[in-house]
């Protein structure tokens, strides 16, 4: 949640979040070039100790059955 790491709310014990992933495009793209798109989650950490939870993770989304 937020759009700095130091705005995100602290996760509690077992608790699981769900959202959407929003981007926005320029309306001058050539998105029908697109392949495909990737982006990267950031790392979860306590929010008391900053112990590593989870590490983030990288996503590739294809755009084009290949």
């Amino acid at each position: 949640m937020g759009t700095k790491k130091v705005s995100r709310l602290d996760y509690q014990s077992g608790e699981l979040r769900k959202g959407t992933i929003g981007l926005l495009v320029d309306p001058e793209a050539k998105l029908d070039r697109l392949d495909s798109f990737s982006f990267t989650t950031d790392d979860i950490a306590d929010g008391e100790s900053h112990e590593l939870l989870v590490d983030g993770t990288s996503f590739e989304i294809p755009l084009k059955g290949k």
